[in-house]
């Protein structure tokens, strides 16, 4: 009974949450634009004690600007984002990836 308990207290603790991905826009890419192909980035932020933020909290725009520089274009057509989260006993680690079809203006 007791590992059965400690199994199920470190399950909790080393838990993960992922999101379905979502799409923002589906907007068609522009004429005056040409797509350079897909790119895919992520970045994560750490929260001490849940309560304290060890890394800043701009890690989606982080994301979003990887993958756009990825294929050294100038933004996102059809953006995607996943988020997951990761509890650990000494805080929580949040993760955001997003992707999409990097385009440049010609």
């Amino acid at each position: 009974m007791k590992h059965l308990l400690t199994a199920f207290i470190m399950s909790v603790f080393l838990a993960a949450c992922v999101s379905a991905p979502y799409q923002l826009s589906s907007t068609p890419t522009p004429d005056d634009y040409e797509e350079l192909g897909q790119a895919e980035c992520g970045s994560c932020a750490f929260v001490l004690f849940d309560v304290i933020p060890i890394s800043h909290a701009g890690n989606v725009q982080d994301a979003y600007t990887c993958a756009v520089k990825a294929k050294d274009g100038d933004d996102l057509a059809r953006p995607v984002v996943k988020t997951k989260w990761y509890w650990t006993p000494v805080g929580l680690v949040l993760c955001i990836d997003v992707a999409g079809e990097v385009i440049k203006k010609r």
